[in-house]
């Protein structure tokens, strides 16, 4: 019966000192794939030609540029232009960056200026470009982040 009690201990030590060998090499696991999976990427080849600036959009030659600004109280206005075909005539459509306080948009010809609202955001604004006859040429759009 002692033999018994004593086995039977013994296994029971086994499966505790298991368990916690088990739980300390489960804890050090993730780092061990860390370290793998870093020194992967330290290995895998830089390329700085993959990395590109964001390139803004042009429809039938209308374009604004910058296409994307970002507004704060250290850069509370931004001027813009915008490029389109000789004779067109230009004209804009803020309501959504107006109406939610985050910015607003002035000016006219191929000048304008985007000033920040009260309230922190995104929205577009969206510059249409006509022709002498009023049929839409192309349209420009322009993305405003307000951190108020």
């Amino acid at each position: 019966m002692q033999s018994a009690k004593w086995s039977l201990r013994s296994l029971a030590a086994i499966a505790v000192a298991g368990m916690l060998a088990g739980c300390a090499g489960g804890a050090s696991m993730p780092a061990a794939s860390t370290n793998a999976l870093s020194s992967m990427a330290s290995r895998a080849p830089f390329s700085s030609a993959s990395i590109q600036p964001a390139k803004c959009k042009s429809d039938h030659g209308v374009s604004v540029n910058p296409c994307s600004i970002n507004l704060s109280l250290s850069n509370p206005d931004e001027n813009v232009t915008t490029k389109g075909p000789n004779g067109g005539t230009f004209s804009f459509n803020d309501k959504t960056c107006v109406k939610d306080d985050i910015a607003t948009i002035s000016g006219s010809g191929n000048s304008y200026n985007a000033d920040w609202g009260s309230k922190s955001g995104s929205c577009t604004a969206v510059f249409t470009d006509k022709d002498s006859a009023g049929k839409k040429i192309g349209t420009a759009k322009l993305k405003i982040t307000n951190k108020a």
